[in-house]
């Protein structure tokens, strides 16, 4: 009976010294894998953008605004002065590009006509 007893605590020791060794071998595979990974997990936030960080980038934002609102007007007009001005390129740029195309469409009418006199 003593034996048994043995063999059981023994056992129970070797399942629990198993089970530690199986611990630390998954830990070290663990910080292996982590090693290996480009993403770290100590990189990894699970939240939403808003929890994270986004509320504080918003009220910056809105600060900004409400202390420099002439800037954004003023940024605004500019922009809107620049878009005008491209706008009025591309017309001129489109004339210039329809004239172009009439001219060529003139001269190969000629050359077409000049061709079937000829012939």
């Amino acid at each position: 009976m003593l034996k048994k007893a043995e063999s059981n605590g023994i056992r129970r020791i070797q399942q629990e010294a198993g089970a530690y060794m199986k611990d630390l071998i998954d830990e070290k595979n663990r910080q292996e894998k982590m090693k290996r990974s480009i993403i770290k997990y100590w990189n990894v936030s699970y939240g939403s953008p808003e929890a994270i960080g986004g509320e504080e980038e918003e009220k910056e934002r809105e600060h900004a605004v409400g202390i420099y609102p002439q800037e954004n007007h003023v940024y605004d007009e500019e922009s809107e002065l620049k878009q005008a001005e491209i706008e009025a390129i591309d017309e001129v740029s489109q004339t210039k590009i329809q004239q172009i195309l009439h001219e060529k469409d003139d001269r190969l009418q000629n050359l077409i006509e000049h061709e079937q006199h000829e012939g």
